[in-house]
């Protein structure tokens, strides 16, 4: 169980159906939050730096592993697990873009709360694809 689990959540091959890919990114969502908040109530103290480097390590995990349900999840809607690197370029653009043009930052923002969308809502291939079969 424990191997299944770390192969679902830092593997690159094989499926994810939508429930899976929810409630994971759902989960990463809530883990981030609590390092990037503690990191915020103690900027002003000192020892601050051990908790930054705390959570660049885990914001540093979190995204292998999200990249990794990612492309598990566009393998299960039959897709190339590469178009993940282009909706990962198209987040780092708009965090590059947030102070230089912020309308096309947010025009961004909009676009990839569609591909999440899209991820989390389409059905994914009920047989076996060229990735292997129906996540169970």
């Amino acid at each position: 169980m424990v191997v299944t689990l770390v192969h679902r959540l830092f593997g690159f091959d094989g499926r994810v159906g939508r429930i899976g890919y929810l409630l994971f990114t759902g989960l990463y969502l809530v883990l981030a939050a609590l390092p990037a908040l503690l990191g915020i109530f103690s900027a002003g103290q000192d020892g601050y730096m051990p908790i930054l480097t705390g959570f660049a390590l885990a914001a540093m995990i979190a995204g292998w592993s999200c990249a990794a349900l990612t492309v598990q999840r566009l393998h299960d809607l039959d897709c190339s697990g590469l178009h993940t690197v282009w909706i990962a370029a198209l987040a780092l653009a708009a965090v590059w873009l947030d102070d230089r043009h912020p309308i096309v930052s947010l025009a961004l923002i909009i676009l990839l709360g569609l591909i999440a969308l899209g991820l989390v809502f389409a059905p994914g291939e009920t047989d076996q694809n060229r990735f292997g079969a129906p996540p169970r």
